[in-house]
C-alpha cells in the first residue's frame, strides 16, 4: 500500500510536466489514463501528417486546441465539392472521359477552363471532330 501512495505522489508531483506536455487534460493521478493515450495517439498521427505534408505553424496551433475552429475547412471542403460538381458538368457538356481533372492541380485545371472559354468560337470545329471521332470508333471491330 505504501507503495501506491508513493506512486500516487509522484504522480501528482509531476503536476508540472504533466500539464505541459497534456494541458486540461493532465489532472495528476486522477487523470483518465485512456484519454491520455488516446491524446499520444493523436499527437504521433498528427506529427506523421504534419511532416509528411508540410504542415505549417498555423495548422499546428490549430491541432493543439481542444476544439479548434474548423468552419474555414469546412467551407473549403463545401467549395471543392461544388468545384467537383461543376466539372462533371463540364467533363459532360464537352464530352471528356469520366474522371477526367480527378488527379489534376486546380492550377490544371484552372488554365483548361480559362482556355476553354477564350476558344468558344472553336467549338463547331470541335463538336465535328468529335462526332467523326466517335463514329471512327464505333466502327472499330466491326
Amino acid at each position: 500500500m505504501d507503495q501506491a501512495a508513493a506512486l500516487v505522489r509522484e504522480i501528482d508531483a509531476a503536476r508540472s510536466t504533466g500539464s505541459g506536455l497534456f494541458g486540461n487534460l493532465w489532472q495528476g493521478s486522477s487523470s483518465d489514463w485512456d484519454r491520455l493515450a488516446g491524446y499520444v495517439s493523436y499527437i504521433v498521427r498528427y506529427r506523421a501528417l504534419a511532416l509528411n505534408r508540410g504542415l505549417a505553424a498555423d495548422a499546428s496551433r490549430a491541432a493543439e486546441r481542444e476544439r479548434p475552429d474548423v468552419s474555414q475547412i469546412r467551407t473549403l471542403v463545401a467549395a471543392g465539392q461544388g468545384l467537383r460538381e461543376q466539372l462533371a458538368v463540364l467533363r459532360t457538356l464537352v464530352a471528356w472521359p469520366t474522371g477526367y481533372f480527378e488527379a489534376s492541380p486546380i492550377s490544371e485545371i484552372g488554365t483548361r477552363a480559362r482556355d476553354l472559354a477564350a476558344n468558344t468560337r472553336k467549338a463547331p470545329a470541335w463538336a465535328a471532330f468529335e462526332a467523326s471521332r466517335q463514329r471512327a470508333v464505333a466502327t472499330i471491330g466491326r
